[in-house]
């Protein structure tokens, strides 16, 4: 088996997408009654994160990301909608959503490789996932998380901020490998790496064990508690 270097030019292009970790409100603005409505554009995201506002005396309060978005080359801008007027606020990044692990290039017919013919590169690579807010404190107790996910990161250089949105629950971290024909362009294999994190991303959206967590019955009715 013949190992291969990592690529630290395709470990940069992916590294350079980033994710929504949080919002900072820049103005609170004035006359918001209602919670406003927050949208996201630009920022080269593959798909845009999500937000939720909250408001105070009518000004706004907060905003949280409810979805932190795919492949941000840069910080989105927030458009924040009425009926108030005057708020502004601005994104915060975590660097980097999916992070090449190792390069393995293998003759056919290896362990690594069990098809027949030609030389094969496996890929192994991370995503870090965002996690539903309602489920955080599920994942930050660690047992709790969806099969195939961790707590911790395998990539030793991982930022400070990267790690203690693991350890707390608002990322959790999928690791899956690529096999390929070692002529394929890197810039396909990490389009592919892209689209499995996606998929990984709309499938911990749909996993949801704990609907009914917390449910009683009590006095002959039930009680229930949602999570969302």
């Amino acid at each position: 088996m013949n190992l291969r270097r990592l690529s630290l030019f395709c470990l940069l292009c992916v590294a350079a997408s980033a994710q929504v970790f949080s919002v900072t409100v820049t103005a609170q603005g004035a006359n918001y009654t209602t919670a406003p409505t927050v949208t996201s554009a630009g920022g080269g995201c593959i798909a845009q994160p999500t937000f939720l506002a909250s408001t105070n005396n009518g000004a706004l309060n907060t905003i949280t990301p409810t979805f932190m978005g795919l492949g941000c080359t840069s910080s989105p801008t927030l458009t924040i909608g009425g009926p108030g007027t005057g708020a502004a606020a601005a994104v915060n990044l975590l660097p980097a959503s999916i992070i090449v692990l190792s390069t393995v290039s293998s003759q056919s017919g290896t362990a690594v490789v069990p098809a027949a013919g030609g030389i094969y590169t496996a890929w192994q690579f991370a995503c870090w996932l965002t996690v539903p807010a309602a489920r955080v404190p599920f994942y930050a107790a660690g047992q709790y998380r969806m099969p195939g996910t961790a707590q911790a990161t395998s990539w030793p250089n991982a930022p400070a901020g990267v790690v203690s949105a693991l350890q707390s629950g608002i990322l959790t971290e999928y690791i899956d490998q690529a096999i390929v024909v070692s002529t394929i362009a890197d810039a396909v294999v990490q389009a592919g790496m892209v689209q499995d994190c996606a998929a990984q991303q709309a499938a911990l959206n749909a996993w949801n064990p704990w609907s009914r967590f917390g449910t009683v019955y009590l006095n002959g009715a039930w009680t229930g508690v949602t999570i969302q």
